[in-house]
């Protein structure tokens, strides 16, 4: 063999043993094999030798993502569709944008202008399974009406008829068997049935504490009535703030709960009934479902000032000690992920450990919510015209960490740096005032 064959074979095989040097090295860093802070030993292959040595490593934060929305005012966002609908004033109009974050699903972003700028609005995503993305219900000084809006972006409008809104009003929406279906409320225990697909309408009734919904099984909650309800006085008085759904009593199927001032309200499947928590005194501040953490309850507050949670069970509501210090300065639902939970406290959105509340991430002004449909919370911050949506800032941190490798035989050597990506246990911290740059949406 010439010397000149074997320098181009040797040559060669380092090629090789240096390209197999870099996919071990991303492997074993990637897979969390061998922690950032170690270094891998030589690696024999086809007669040459690779030496590992670790260049820099440069933690990586959550994704965050800037949409712009010049000349658009208040406004609110809804997660939907791996993505997030956006709806906001202009001085003569409303204006509802979808983005799409599956940028492998093509193009399916769209902007919607609704002329004629109603009094009051309010937006909702729909379910998954039904054809409309959102439902854009409108108040144009007692003559009120839906928008409902589809995945291309037409859209057309239904008359909600002497049906009234209100700033509470609750937005379920489903598929039943007549076909699909949105149920709005009138933030109380009353509302109207709208079929999307014929167009019927008909008045729903529920008992005081609760109001009529759509369940995600597609069974309607709340009796038909031939008429409009509009008794909202003693003890249909309650306004409803919030309505959730959950298995709340472990047993497969899906359950609703109904958050009021003076009232907590937990639709149990297990056992097809109400259980209802109203404490003598004090009034409910904050609720939500934890999971293993607290399972489903409520945060009151009594006249002194001093906080309880009680926890659902299928008999009833107790007690749940050293739990009421974690959700201090809580209000509003509280959302579970994970390790971690997502709450308005102290007067901002934050997302923080549920273990000690540490928080990861708070904005004065937000929205949490499953946007990429990762199964990791992340939150949309509002600002004046945008909105910064950040991916899993409860979620691992990425550090990129900088390999060096060195192959050599028989005096010959070649060098290059490989980049590997690896996961840490534990999310980044981040303010409003130490927010990520993104890109323009």
């Amino acid at each position: 063999m010439s010397d000149r064959q074997r320098s181009l074979e040797e040559s060669v095989q380092i090629s090789l043993s240096e390209e197999t040097a870099a996919e071990y090295a991303s492997f074993m860093y990637g897979s969390g094999l061998i922690s950032p802070d170690e270094l891998l030993p030589p690696l024999e292959t086809g007669g040459c030798t690779s030496y590992f040595r670790t260049i820099k490593t440069t933690d990586v934060a959550s994704q965050v993502l800037e949409y712009k929305f010049p000349g658009i005012s208040d406004l609110s966002v809804v997660p939907a569709l791996q993505g997030m609908i956006v709806a906001g004033n202009t001085r003569d109009s409303v204006v509802v944008d979808y983005r799409n974050l599956n940028r492998l699903n093509g193009n399916c972003s769209f902007s919607v202008k609704i002329c004629s700028r109603p009094d009051n609005w309010i937006l909702s995503a729909t379910a998954a399974e039904i054809e409309p993305v959102c439902i854009l219900a409108c108040d144009y000084s007692g003559i009120d009406g839906l928008f409902v809006i589809d995945r291309d972006g037409t859209f057309r409008t239904v008359s909600l008829g002497d049906f009234e809104l209100s700033n509470s009003s609750v937005i379920t929406t489903g598929v039943t068997e007549d076909g699909s279906v949105v149920l709005i409320s009138d933030g109380f225990n009353s509302g109207i049935l709208i079929n999307l697909e014929t167009g019927a309408r008909e008045y729903m009734l529920s008992v005081a504490g609760t109001c009529p919904v759509v369940l995600p099984d597609g069974q309607l909650y709340g009796e038909v009535s031939s008429e409009r309800q509009n008794d909202t006085s003693g003890d249909n008085a309650i306004a409803i703030k919030d309505v959730f759904f959950g298995d709340f009593d472990l047993d497969g199927k899906s359950d609703a709960a109904w958050a009021a001032s003076v009232c907590f309200t937990c639709l149990s499947s297990a056992r097809d009934t109400l259980v209802r928590d109203e404490p003598d005194t004090g009034r409910l501040v904050a609720w939500g479902y934890l999971k293993g953490r607290t399972g489903l309850g409520g945060l009151w507050r009594d006249e002194n000032s001093e906080l309880t949670w009680r926890k659902f069970v299928v008999t009833g509501f107790r007690v749940l000690e050293n739990t009421e210090t974690l959700f201090a300065g809580c209000e509003g639902r509280i959302i579970p992920d994970g390790n971690h939970f997502a709450a308005f406290r102290y007067g901002k959105i934050v997302i923080a450990a549920d273990s000690s509340g540490q928080e990861v991430i708070s904005a004065t002004s937000g929205i949490p919510g499953d946007f990429d449909n990762s199964g990791i919370l992340d939150i949309a911050v509002i600002a004046d015209e945008s909105v910064s949506l950040h991916l899993d800032p409860a979620g691992p941190v990425s550090v990129m960490l900088t390999v060096g490798i060195e192959t050599c035989v028989n005096g010959k050597e070649t060098s290059s740096d490989i980049h590997c990506s690896v996961q840490t246990s534990e999310g980044m911290v981040f303010s409003d005032d130490s927010m990520s740059e993104g890109q323009d949406g």
